[in-house]
């Protein structure tokens, strides 16, 4: 870079981006300091984070915005958060819209997971009973269609390698 641009043109350039591998390097850095203790480690992680240009700020916050919700329902569970908590938690975060989406999401990944238990359970009884790999195929394809038949195929692989 310096070989081929000046100075004003390496930083309309390449500013932001040195300025993120410099955050990167540094929050690497303050992560494994041992000598830090938690809360000043979180402290310099957040002064690091107000050094970076808006506009990465920002964009590190939109891609982050879904893992810190994650993290922040589990806690709000692992408390005995009601699902009305839970739902005014992502209203606050997205709105209203965005939090009945995610609640129908929630319901949907729920009730796939009753149908894998259901299924499980039924392969364990097919399998005790002495029935074919093709009679449990029979059945799976029975009970789940295209993709879904892919994803519990891809599930069953899964566990059968552990």
């Amino acid at each position: 870079r310096r070989a081929h641009f000046d100075a004003p043109e390496r930083e309309a350039l390449f500013a932001a981006e040195e300025a993120r591998w410099h955050v990167d390097l540094e929050r690497r850095r303050i992560a494994t300091d041992p000598d830090l203790a938690p809360d000043e480690r979180a402290a310099r992680l957040a002064a690091l984070e107000a050094e970076l240009p808006e506009e990465v700020r920002e964009t590190r916050r939109a891609t982050l915005a879904a893992v810190r919700l994650r993290a922040d329902e589990a806690s709000l569970r692992a408390a005995g958060a009601s699902d009305a908590e839970i739902h005014a938690l992502r209203a606050d975060r997205f709105g209203p819209e965005a939090a009945a989406r995610l609640a129908a999401l929630d319901e949907r990944r729920t009730r796939w997971n009753e149908r894998v238990e259901a299924w499980r359970s039924e392969r364990e009884q097919l399998v005790a009973a002495g029935a074919t790999a093709e009679e449990i195929a029979s059945r799976r394809a029975d009970r789940f269609e295209g993709p879904e038949r892919l994803r519990i195929e891809a599930i069953e692989r899964m566990e059968a390698s552990r």
